[in-house]
């Protein structure tokens, strides 16, 4: 796919020299989550040329907490796996393609809900809405079905953070 950002992916360039094994299971999926967020710039790029909004998916949603240790902790047993990368003040999730990111409250930001919900998707909302409050998280509005036959459940994390589940509709 040509575009201003070029065609060729991390993983083409570096394919040779990409580790393999488990110890470097971690590198492999951050190669793979930039080769996803290249395409998804492309596509931005592509729609700019083409005079289409330059609006892409998210492709990072920040969550503020506290105790960098314990979201992380928490957040990593919800998604079963390990952030992708970790500083001082965040830990990086990859999540389908989209980068959850828990960072550390400052000035700018605090945890709660402030209007913007993220809605991540979820093959049985109840399910994970039960599973997901024996772990600390608590609904915040539903879960309840829209009129497009879609089930939703904002929820609050044991963070304060807002956060939404989604379920196609049947």
């Amino acid at each position: 796919m040509p575009s201003a950002v070029g065609s060729e992916t991390f993983g083409e360039r570096h394919g040779p020299g990409r580790p393999t094994g488990t110890q470097n299971k971690a590198v492999t999926m951050v190669v793979e989550s930039l080769d996803r967020l290249r395409v998804c710039e492309a596509r931005v790029m592509d729609n700019m040329e083409s005079g289409h909004p330059a609006l892409g998916g998210p492709g990072n949603v920040f969550y503020f907490v506290a105790d960098l240790a314990a979201a992380t902790a928490w957040y990593s047993a919800r998604l079963g796996t390990a952030p992708v990368t970790r500083a001082p003040q965040l830990a990086m999730f990859d999540v389908s393609g989209t980068r959850l990111t828990v960072h550390v409250a400052d000035e700018y930001n605090q945890p709660g809900p402030s209007g913007t919900v993220p809605y991540w998707t979820v093959s049985d909302v109840d399910a994970t809405v039960r599973e997901w409050s024996e772990q600390g998280a608590s609904a915040h509005r539903g879960p309840k079905t829209i009129m497009t036959g879609e089930r939703l459940c904002q929820m609050l994390d044991p963070f304060g953070n807002l956060f939404g589940l989604r379920q196609p509709p049947a």
